[in-house]
């Protein structure tokens, strides 16, 4: 998880620029290692799995999430990882999955 390094998990060069984990969120996860779901379960980031996604559908995850974290109130950088897009649809992903 790259944002490690840029949240306030890292012990690398604290400063308060570093994103706090409580407004981090993932969305989509589909393939988590021992690792980083420890790190999630320790540090209560919220995620969405892609499972959870399927079930409740889009626009009901999106609403939780827009009225949980106020995110029509502050700014919101979205990172998009390429590999969660169907191989079909993007054939040089580097971690081909179907659905993304």
């Amino acid at each position: 998880m790259p944002v490690y390094y840029i949240s306030d998990l890292s012990d690398k060069d604290k400063n308060s620029s570093q994103i706090s984990v409580e407004n981090i969120v993932y969305i989509g996860l589909r393939d988590v290692d021992v690792a980083e779901a420890k790190v999630l379960e320790e540090h209560n980031i919220r995620n969405y799995t892609k499972e959870e996604i399927t079930r409740r559908g889009w626009s009901a995850t999106i609403r939780e999430l827009v009225e949980e974290m106020e995110l029509l109130k502050y700014p919101v950088h979205i990172s998009f990882d390429i590999d969660s897009v169907d191989p079909s649809e993007c054939p040089s992903t580097g971690t081909a999955v179907p659905d993304g």
